[in-house]
């Protein structure tokens, strides 16, 4: 069996399978944990899927990686579910892990059958907790977005992802300012940015 550690965890190997990643979305804001409580639920899915298996196995065995940025170490990312299917989800890392660099997911599917291996990547951005304009850091703005988003009912997707600070799916003014205004006074003493 060709195994994970050898180069045909490449696409350059024989009878390489051929797969492609995707996430539920393109960046998630940090993970905050206080007091010993998760505060925020920002999981993100990943699918994996094979396009092309020239052995033509009838299942595979998935094993996932999520490399933090160099500004980062340690930074990791929890599994919640199926972290050896194609589809697992996984909470981003804890506060302090947001950076202007990518997290790097790379999944590795092995054949059941013939052992064959393929290897995909995709990335995603964490962004600081809170920061909703994306700045790098937690200041007023960021609550005057979520203050506009709940008092106009807005509709847009992206708006209202980026207002959903706590990423319960809703814009509720007293959870998501609250959080917003959590890091903007740096109550966890983690940071709220770079804020000149």
């Amino acid at each position: 069996a060709q195994g994970m550690g050898t180069t045909c965890a490449t696409t350059t190997c024989p009878n390489a399978i051929s797969l492609s990643v995707t996430a539920s979305r393109d960046w998630t804001y940090e993970h905050l944990i206080f007091e010993g409580t998760a505060v925020n639920n920002c999981e993100v899915s990943f699918n994996a899927v094979v396009d092309n298996d020239p052995l033509g196995n009838s299942g595979y065995t998935y094993v996932w990686t999520i490399t933090p940025p160099a500004d980062r170490p340690g930074a990791a990312f929890t599994p919640v579910s199926g972290e050896t299917t194609a589809t697992p989800t996984f909470l981003p890392a804890a506060r302090p892990a947001s950076s202007a660099n990518d997290y790097v997911v790379t999944v590795v599917a092995t054949g059941n059958n013939e052992g064959n291996v393929g290897m995909a990547t995709t990335t995603i951005m964490v962004r600081l907790l809170g920061d909703t304009d994306n700045s790098g850091c937690v200041d007023q703005a960021d609550i005057d977005f979520v203050n506009f988003v709940e008092a106009n009912n807005v509709t847009d997707p992206d708006m209202v992802l980026r207002a959903d600070v706590n990423c319960d799916e809703t814009t509720n003014f007293v959870l998501d300012v609250a959080l917003v205004d959590f890091v903007r006074l740096d109550l966890d003493g983690q940071g709220n940015g770079s804020c000149n």
